[in-house]
């Protein structure tokens, strides 16, 4: 009689659970994504290690923006700091404390998302302004430089971020003098700035742009940061 190959028949009286022997089967061969670890987050964003007997510092570097994390054994939580390569001097886009490890990265990935979407600025010293040379450069945040030269100052913005700007009150050039029409792209980026400096923007924009601050401002008030424009009357943060 012709034996199954499909199962090996085992000899009477010897017990295995049937008449046949287990049949042997190869795993299943399932592909996993890989496990988030501190060198490789799950969204593909690689780290590196560094740090001395008392402090841990993870390094993720894109297109020469750099996300610095911390975390030390005597302090709670962490440290963020990202720095943009990309221009003539290195800037420093973010740093502040995270209540740990992921929140750090996080920030730091999103602020680096962001500088990437809004590009920079390429301005040195001594090279020619709208009006006189540049003497000074202060970044302000990926794509927002101020610009001092003599007897003149600017606010710069790159190309992507004069393109937020509204068109009734935008400069073709990105560049906004710092007399009063500096407001502009403060207002527009306000979220990329200190609130005290937004703060003055709102109010000097109502003093030399009163109309254009109603027609744009007032259309969209959340856009710009405030509940609503009243006539008159200085804005609600």
């Amino acid at each position: 009689m012709a034996t199954n190959p499909a199962h090996a028949r085992q000899p009477q009286g010897i017990p295995t659970g049937g008449q046949f022997a287990p049949t042997v089967r190869a795993e299943p061969c399932i592909g996993l994504d890989t496990p988030a670890s501190p060198f490789r987050d799950a969204d593909g964003t690689g780290w590196t290690l560094g740090g001395d007997e008392y402090t841990d510092t993870y390094t993720s570097t894109t297109d020469d923006l750099e996300i610095r994390v911390s975390t030390d054994i005597r302090a709670e939580g962490a440290t963020v700091r990202v720095t943009d390569r990309r221009g003539v001097q290195p800037a420093v886009l973010l740093e502040r404390p995270a209540e740990d490890i992921d929140g750090a990265k996080e920030a730091g990935k999103a602020e680096r998302q962001q500088a990437i979407r809004y590009g920079y600025n390429t301005l040195r010293v001594g090279s020619k302004a709208l009006r006189g040379t540049i003497e000074t450069v202060t970044n302000h945040g990926a794509g927002i430089d101020s610009v001092r030269t003599t007897g003149h100052g600017y606010l710069v913005l790159s190309g992507p971020r004069n393109r937020d700007v509204d068109p009734a009150w935008c400069s073709a050039s990105g560049w906004y003098e710092r007399d009063c029409a500096w407001v502009i792209p403060v207002l527009t980026h306000h979220q990329s700035l200190p609130p005290a400096m937004v703060a003055t923007a709102h109010t000097e924009a109502r003093r030399w742009f009163p109309d254009k601050y109603a027609a744009v401002v007032g259309a969209d008030p959340a856009r710009y940061g405030v509940e609503r424009v009243f006539a008159g009357r200085n804005p609600r943060p």
